[in-house]
């Protein structure tokens, strides 16, 4: 292992090398703008391991130092974030630490309209396991780095004949504990006829993605192609053809293809409203045939509609994408499904022992109030043997179907703001069919007090639920809700500094995992 990393080691820096010989001439032609920063976080928790009954105090330091930097000229683009956070616990200096961030990307464009050659790296702390702290940060602990790295090419045509849209990346995921690593290529393409087309109608959409994990592969690709003849009414005919498949060792022999094809017809109903209509006969019979629909909606340039509904080997299907906006006021739903594998998402519950808990229920709800059966249980009319269980993170060595749904708002008055967003995750395990879903919902309220501070209030929701159809059995189901506010003020001289008090409560249907905790930070920043 240490030999590979030394040789993926050295070929990262031998492209790297040819990529800096390859853009000087471009660097040397733009402008570069740098934006350093340091900042020091005082957090005060009482409850730091999180316990349900035996609360624990610490003081949490961190200190971090901050880079921005932009890139810009005529033909090449350049953005990075980058923070390294220094961690130190008063209640145990062995878990003291350094973690890293960073967000970078790079385009250049070879000429005009036409390719670009892309690259992207981000690193990130993640919770270790969501079924034991889905919220875990650095003050709480149990987080685990992931790295990810991505390059590939771009290729856009705009013109009044047709639209083309096509991107191909290799992508190489990482993280710390070896769980949701993979590498492979993804690919997008999409064209469509332009506005001066005056025979042929065409709209063509496809997606792929090949990823391995060691000695697994997962390969799975879907197209959707409209072809017809364009006529002098407002009604076009059209013949519709899809084709899906999911195929690779993860697969187990699942049945996850979907062929069909059938006629439709777009129908122009305004200069600003169509509507695709098609009836899909589906080959081998897997399933029943099928309409397929899907509608385009732009009345203005502020505002967008695009939904549909069709078929795939899963069952009924669905899309939606909305936007809106005005001066004040900015609102975007969305809701989408994917097929995923070698994800962070995948959990197991493994059973941990028989242990005697107190009958009482609020020493029931925590796990060191239990003995194991093996103790000596003087008063046993108090006590009641229990089966205490864990959720733990696995391998996602497989194809899982994962339904998106978010919702932002954002209302801007003249000194105060409103925010609002809301996400629902539904995620199946195609080999299992194990349903987890995850919501959560947070508004906050910010009132601009003077030219120098802020005040802001906020309240958070999350409701997670791990097998979720057997949650009395083999599932977890949690709750958390977190009030907060803060208040910031600038300082001047590129200072500023913020106090925040937090309150989180977690009801857990776990021994263990049910917990109050009470944090309050100060924040002091100061930018070059």
């Amino acid at each position: 292992m240490v030999i590979m990393d030394m040789g993926m080691a050295r070929k990262r820096s031998y492209l790297s090398s040819l990529l800096l010989c390859a853009l000087s001439p471009i660097v040397s032609a733009g402008e570069w703008k740098f934006d350093p920063s340091i900042s020091v976080d005082e957090t005060y928790t009482n409850n730091v391991e999180l316990s349900s009954s035996n609360k624990l105090e610490s003081y949490v330091n961190q200190t971090t130092a901050a880079l921005n930097t932009t890139f810009s000229s005529k033909k090449f683009k350049f953005l990075l974030e980058g923070t390294t956070t220094y961690a130190s616990y008063s209640h145990d200096h062995d878990l003291d630490d350094i973690y890293r961030t960073l967000s970078a990307n790079a385009r250049m464009e070879l000429w005009t309209s036409g390719p670009a050659i892309t690259a992207a790296a981000s690193i990130q702390n993640e919770n270790r396991n969501a079924a034991n702290n889905n919220l875990a940060n650095l003050v709480s602990g149990d987080t685990v780095e992931t790295q990810s790295y991505q390059t590939g090419i771009e290729y856009n045509v705009i013109n009044s004949t047709f639209l083309v849209g096509a991107v191909i990346n290799y992508i190489i995921s990482q993280s710390e504990d070896n769980i949701g690593e993979n590498e492979g290529v993804t690919a997008q393409f999409s064209t469509q006829n332009g506005s001066s087309n005056r025979f042929i109608f065409w709209q063509a959409n496809g997606n792929y993605f090949n990823k391995e994990n060691n000695s697994l592969s997962s390969e799975s690709y879907s197209y959707e192609l409209k072809l017809g003849f364009i006529t002098h009414y407002s009604i076009t005919p059209f013949v519709r053809v899809y084709d899906e498949d999911s195929t690779g060792s993860v697969a187990n022999n699942q049945n996850n293809t979907m062929r069909s094809w059938g006629p439709g017809v777009n129908w122009q109903l305004s200069s600003h409203l169509q509507l695709d209509l098609s009836y899909n006969y589906v080959e081998d019979k897997k399933s029943d045939d099928y309409i397929s629909a899907n509608v385009s909606w732009q009345p203005s340039s502020r505002t967008s509609l695009q939904a549909g509904l069709s078929q795939r080997f899963f069952g009924n299907s669905y899309n939606l994408s909305f936007q809106h906006t005005n001066r004040r006021l900015t609102n975007s739903i969305s809701y989408n499904e994917t097929i995923q594998a070698f994800d962070r998402n995948n959990y197991q519950q493994v059973l941990l022992g028989q242990y005697w808990c107190p009958v009482n229920s609020a020493l029931a709800d925590s796990s060191s109030n239990c003995y194991a059966t093996d103790n000596s249980i003087i008063d046993f009319n108090n006590y009641q043997l229990v089966a205490i269980t864990e959720q733990i993170l696995l391998e996602s060595n497989e194809f899982s179907l994962n339904k998106i749904f978010s919702l932002s708002t954002s209302l801007k008055l003249a000194r105060t703001s409103f925010n609002l967003t809301a996400s629902n995750r539904e995620r199946e395990s195609l080999t299992s069919n194990i349903k987890d879903n995850t919501f959560s919902a947070s508004f906050d309220i910010s009132r601009k007090i003077s030219g120098r501070s802020d005040l802001t209030l906020g309240y958070s929701f999350l409701h997670s639920e791990k097998d979720k159809n057997q949650i009395q059995s083999s599932g977890q189901e949690d709750f958390y809700r977190t009030v907060s506010t803060t208040y910031s003020r600038r300082l001047g001289g590129y200072l500023s500094a913020s106090f925040s008090i937090q309150y989180l409560n977690r009801d857990s249907n776990r021994i263990g995992l049910t917990y109050e905790e009470t944090r309050a930070f100060i924040n002091i920043k100061k930018d070059f």
